[in-house]
């Protein structure tokens, strides 16, 4: 059974980010690309949970701890004795996946990012989390 929840951070009623966690039993994230001198780079965890996250514009700092206490207390996890639990009760592993592709809205046939925050800004909010 894969259990995958989505959700949107909302602050004050604007919403800031889009967000998909995904139990895991295990998973493993390029985080940098072979070249001719060195082999590609990932980052791996075991059982646990991916959490894709895309900020939007309105994003700031502010967000990070209450999206973190939300995230981590989500029941989504079974344990050994069949109930649902979260990852705080588990001995688990995290795993933070930006993904701008969450921020997109359709328009026609294309796809638009214009409410997804500037990259730079994405990275210093995921390095806050």
């Amino acid at each position: 059974m894969v259990n995958i929840s989505t959700t949107m951070a909302y602050i004050d009623g604007t919403l800031k980010a889009r967000i998909v966690m995904q139990q895991c039993i295990s998973a493993r994230l390029q985080v940098k690309p072979a070249t001719n001198e060195e082999e590609a780079e990932h980052v791996e965890v075991k059982r646990g949970v991916l959490i894709y996250v895309c900020f939007l514009k309105q994003a700031d700092i502010s967000i990070v701890e209450k999206m973190a206490k939300t995230l981590l207390n989500v029941r989504l996890c079974p344990s050994g004795n069949g109930k649902i639990v979260s990852i705080l009760d588990l001995p688990g592993d995290v795993l933070i996946v930006p993904q701008s592709t969450l921020g997109g809205k359709a328009k026609g046939k294309m796809m638009q990012y214009h409410s997804n925050i500037a990259k730079v800004k994405a990275s210093i909010i995921l390095k806050a989390s």
